[in-house]
């Protein structure tokens, strides 16, 4: 449930251009950086509630410090449908830090916002 002050839309999500980063897609993963680990705040008619969520910026930082290249990063909720993987192998969401390189899918619901968010289907950790 999404306060009636807050504008929730849902876009399909098209192919990651091959020539650099772009916003989050369904079909490709999004690579990057874990930069953020804060946790998500929201306002349900039930009171308000948080979500474990990650910053993922590529290259680290452009997002944090401009705040204008809102296709090289990109807000992932992590819920208990996110499969985290490394090496091909099952991996638990501890290992999600600050620092980790990663390979997200996202779910195709984007909030409207820089950086979009959105939710992860999928995390591949990738090798340090």
């Amino acid at each position: 449930v999404v306060s009636t002050t807050t504008h929730l839309t849902t876009i399909s999500l098209l192919a990651a251009c091959a020539s650099g980063p772009s916003g989050p897609t369904v079909d490709q993963p999004f690579y990057g950086t874990i930069t953020s680990r804060a946790a998500r705040h929201f306002t349900t008619t039930a009171g308000s509630d948080s979500a474990p969520q990650m910053l993922v910026e590529n290259p680290p930082g452009v997002w944090s410090i401009s705040h204008q290249d809102c296709d090289r990063a990109a807000w992932f909720t992590i819920s208990g449908v996110t499969k985290v993987t490394y090496d091909g192998q099952s991996a638990d969401t501890s290992w999600l830090t600050v620092g980790r390189r990663v390979a997200v899918r996202s779910d195709g619901n984007v909030l409207e916002s820089c950086p979009p968010q959105t939710g992860a289907t999928e995390v591949m950790l990738l090798f340090p």
